[in-house]
């Protein structure tokens, strides 16, 4: 039961240890590097030795749609049994009674029969009486308050297929929120499997969803040590003329610091999530 970490990276020296650190038991971690990073991601990323780095060059900037091309181009190539696909601020995990559970590969094994499990990722924010950060430490028992509003508004986009067995024939939307049917290139196919691809084959194949999420931590408002940098330097400055056209991680196209520091200050009291 063999498991590989997929993700794409632009500027994420601050986030990289947490995830290394997180996903240290994968059995592989393929990175998808933006070449027009240019802070110190790659170097601490190669002291990590289940990781395999890719790197990509985006003609203009940071365009969701090529990301996800690249991502499903990945996941059809892969060579282990499953794909967990998540950003540099997703923290996938499951809990047995009181305690965290990281490595995937159990809970897989007792649960073969499925395809496809959705992850369920909370808003996560510092509490008013949090610690600073260790990046020597696991990031999930780090920071546990959030927001519980996984159902409503931009959180609901945060419930994402993001394990899913290899060898399926489908392919994840932009941002992994939705899994469909892969659709080669027409300019791939003959025409008669063109055509019969289009009368037969426009229905998702018959998955096995798993009935129940795992938890995830998302990181994305985790500390304003990388918070401000993150979303308005190397997201909002990011966006392609196609993100800004299509509405893509909308999220982050009009983000200020002054907008992020007031949303730190609304969530200082949350409840504890994990």
């Amino acid at each position: 039961m063999s498991i590989e970490v997929l993700t794409m990276w632009y500027n994420e020296a601050q986030l990289a240890p947490y995830f290394l650190k997180h996903y240290a038991y994968a059995d592989r971690i393929t990175l998808l590097y933006d070449a027009d990073t240019s802070d110190n991601t790659l170097e601490i990323v190669r002291s990590a030795p289940n990781v395999s780095v890719i790197p990509f060059h985006f003609p203009d900037m940071m365009d969701d749609e090529l990301k996800r091309d690249f991502l499903n181009a990945q996941y059809r190539q892969s060579q282990c049994d499953w794909v967990l696909c998540v950003d540099a601020d997703e923290f996938v995990f499951y809990k047995e009674a009181e305690t965290f559970v990281y490595d995937l590969h159990d809970f897989l094994a007792e649960r073969s029969k499925y395809d496809v499990f959705y992850v369920t990722l909370y808003q996560i924010y510092r509490h008013a009486d949090d610690m600073d950060l260790n990046p020597r430490e696991y990031p999930v028992p780090q920071r546990r308050h959030g927001d519980p509003n996984v159902t409503h508004g931009m959180n609901a986009l945060y419930n994402k297929p993001a394990l899913v067995r290899t060898g399926l024939n489908i392919q994840w939307t932009p941002g992994c929120h939705a899994v469909k049917l892969y659709s080669p290139p027409l300019r791939t196919l003959g025409l008669r499997r063109a055509v019969r691809m289009f009368f037969h084959e426009h229905t998702l194949p018959s998955l096995k969803i798993a009935p129940f999420p795992l938890l995830g931590a998302h990181w994305s408002m985790a500390d304003p040590s990388f918070a401000v940098e993150r979303r308005v330097k190397n997201r909002r400055e990011r966006q392609s003329k196609n993100n800004l056209t299509k509405g893509m991680t909308r999220q982050h196209h009009t983000i200020t610091e002054e907008s992020i520091m007031s949303e730190f200050n609304q969530h200082m009291h949350d409840v504890l999530l994990f």
